[in-house]
């Protein structure tokens, strides 16, 4: 092959990079609010979905995360009732911490269900670990975050 050859082939691989870099920003650009994660602090609300969702209050011990939530549907209309304690996850660092029996800090959200047009108080308890927790709620396809410490 010749120079030349090689020299067009660069030039033109180059090209095709340069456009498919560009054709992505454009769509990043353009899903900005999909994309940007709010971090929420201990006691803002947020919307999720249909449902108003707040974290009440922490208590960091030494073996376990408290964390006391509630979860307003008044709004909603939820086809099904849900378990309460599964749109719930904790990230401390980079592993999810796992979730443990509540203590007898309140009612627990095992065992509790979402349904439409009630608010739900509830606690759950997640394993301690080092670093900073952050909470989160999923809930059809929205998500809901907050950070604990």
């Amino acid at each position: 092959m010749s120079t030349r050859r090689l020299i067009i082939t660069a030039l033109v691989c180059g090209m095709a990079i340069l456009v498919a870099g560009g054709a992505f920003l454009m769509r990043t650009a353009r899903n900005r609010a999909d994309l940007t994660v709010n971090v929420l602090a201990v006691g803002d609300q947020a919307s999720v979905a249909a449902l108003k969702v707040r974290v009440l209050k922490v208590t960091r011990r030494a073996d376990v995360i408290v964390v006391g939530v509630e979860v307003d549907s008044r709004g909603a209309e939820l086809a099904a009732p849900a378990k309460a304690d599964e749109p719930w996850s904790m990230v401390i660092r980079t592993p999810r911490a796992p979730m443990v029996p509540a203590p007898d800090d309140g009612p627990a959200c095992a065992g509790r269900q979402i349904t439409s047009g009630q608010v739900l108080s509830c606690v759950l308890a997640f394993a301690n670990g080092d670093g900073a927790p952050f909470l989160a709620f999923s809930w059809q396809g929205r998500q809901a975050q907050w950070r604990l410490a």
